[in-house]
């Protein structure tokens, strides 16, 4: 199974912020994005479909939480869910490019 380095991403992240780099941030945000899209992969590869159900309903109560948090924080949900939706749009082609590099490996 993949491991992440979260401390490095967050210090290339703060890096390419105070640097004011947005595209530097981003793309440290999809390479994040990525890699723990693809850690969930692995984890629930040989989940069925009972488990499944599961599996999302989990994923969106930790959204709901991620959320809440934030809000906590003074940050705004829907600032967070939009930059979240941008993400997800540049990240879907870096995922299944890790993927199917992933099985060719095998």
């Amino acid at each position: 199974m993949a491991k992440i380095d979260f401390a490095a991403h967050r210090k290339k992240i703060a890096e390419a912020m105070k640097s004011r780099n947005a595209e530097a941030v981003a793309e440290v945000c999809i390479d994040l994005e990525s890699k723990i899209l693809f850690c969930l992969n692995e984890q629930i590869d040989g989940f069925g479909m009972w488990e499944i159900p599961s599996i999302v309903a989990a994923l969106d109560r930790y959204k709901s939480i991620v959320l809440d948090v934030a809000a906590q924080r003074g940050e705004s949900r829907q600032y967070i869910q939009s930059a979240a939706d941008e993400l997800n749009e540049a990240t879907g082609i870096t995922y299944m490019h890790k993927i199917r590099r992933a099985q060719s490996d095998d």
